[in-house]
């Protein structure tokens, strides 16, 4: 995938009849903008902030805290805060990158109960495009009969190495839970499940792969949420993850998400300045502007 170029944080807000945008640098939108549901803010970190797992977490969380009192955005924490999920996550593509050359991610996660993987797990496609219009069109619709989510989607995160920036690109993505595992490992495999995967790649016998033989063992968090106001409530996630077998961290991500149903521009514009200061009060732990799909296929394509 190309790298994503700096573009509208676009609000994209129906209030009043209306359409409310931030005032970042921007492109033309075609679609209709009422299509997107929701915004993901994520900010990767250095694995010196997790070597220790709880303390990485209570250290991070308290940071959000103390910035949420101080610009008066209210708390609310779980009654379990550092309770943590365990599982994988493996994004398959074609050995050339079939799919990622076409703006496509498929990700496959298995989560895990007690230290046991499930027999279920979750596939996820995606489209990611900085053309609204782009990403609403992309296929990719499950098979029918298949109960999926489907889901268009703000993601912002830190424009390069830019402290104190915003960067975004819409998402267009469709995830089907518990699906008997295991699948498979050719397009066609695959494809039963999101037909549109078929047209990615010249035969759909094409066998997929782990991308750079990558299975990232993942830890998570979700110790509470933000309250923005007018209704604007972003769920905060704190996330590890671990390769290759390895007993120390490879890379930590923030991450925060809202629905756009109802919010108001004046929240809207408050979430993005509190993600603009986050920045700044852990700078030291930032790692650029990257996701992680991007640290799992680096530089390759």
């Amino acid at each position: 995938m190309k790298r994503i170029m700096p573009m509208i944080l676009l609000c994209l807000i129906l209030v009043v009849g209306a359409v409310t945008f931030s005032k970042e640098k921007h492109t033309s939108v075609a679609a209709n903008p009422q299509q997107v549901t929701s915004r993901e803010f994520k900010l990767l970190l250095k694995p010196d902030a997790f070597t220790t797992r709880n303390i990485g977490y209570q250290s991070v969380w308290e940071c959000i805290t103390s910035l949420a009192k101080e610009r008066g955005i209210a708390v609310t924490e779980n009654s379990n805060p550092y309770l943590e999920d365990e599982g994988t996550v493996t994004y398959l593509d074609t050995q050339m990158n079939d799919f990622y050359k076409q703006n496509y991610i498929l990700r496959k996660r298995i989560q895990y109960d007690d230290g046991i993987p499930k027999k279920h797990g979750e596939l996820m496609l995606k489209y990611r495009s900085d053309d609204v219009s782009l990403a609403a069109a992309a296929d990719v619709a499950s098979s029918l009969g298949v109960k999926a989510k489907d889901k268009l989607e703000q993601d912002v995160n830190m424009d390069g190495n830019h402290i104190g920036s915003l960067q975004g690109v819409f998402s267009h993505s469709n995830s089907i839970k518990k699906i008997q595992l295991p699948v498979g490992n050719s397009v066609a495999d695959y494809a039963a499940f999101f037909p549109g995967l078929a047209k990615l790649a010249s035969d759909d016998q094409t066998v997929l792969l782990p991308v750079n033989d990558i299975t990232a063992h993942e830890y998570s968090i979700s110790p509470g949420s933000l309250d923005f106001h007018s209704g604007l409530l972003a769920k905060v996630e704190l996330s590890v993850w671990y390769t290759d077998g390895k007993e120390s961290p490879e890379i930590g991500e923030i991450s925060f998400s809202y629905s756009l149903k109802n919010a108001s521009p004046k929240s809207v514009a408050e979430s993005e300045s509190f993600f603009k200061e986050l920045q700044k009060r852990i700078e030291a732990n930032l790692l650029s502007g990257m996701t992680k799909t991007e640290f799992v296929y680096s530089d390759k394509k």
